[in-house]
């Protein structure tokens, strides 16, 4: 299990938070990785990938129709202005997967 008590100083850049947020999903769903990204593999055949967007400085998860292959934003950005710590973020992020 990883550090759940990192801080936003440990996690410097938005990259950094992808890839923060991406390990601490690597501990719940499996994954592929296609086209140099990680792709999750959530129930019900619904693929999930995290992204970036740099100009609104936040984190972004794309997900697939059941037993598609494209993947379409939701709408919901993650900034870390909104979270006190990574882990609340990450914890926002897998509340939302399991909806």
């Amino acid at each position: 299990m990883k550090n759940n008590n990192i801080t936003w100083q440990e996690i410097p850049t938005l990259i950094d938070e992808k890839h923060y947020v991406e390990s601490r999903f690597e501990e719940v769903y499996p994954y592929i990785i296609e086209e140099n990204e990680k792709i999750f593999l959530l129930p019900d055949c619904v693929k999930m990938h995290v992204d970036k967007i740099s100009s609104w400085g936040c984190l972004v998860m794309e997900y697939s129709d059941p037993g598609m292959d494209v993947l379409g934003e939701d709408g919901d950005c993650f900034s870390r202005e909104d979270y006190e710590t990574p882990d609340a973020l990450f914890q926002d992020m897998l509340k939302e997967t399991k909806d």
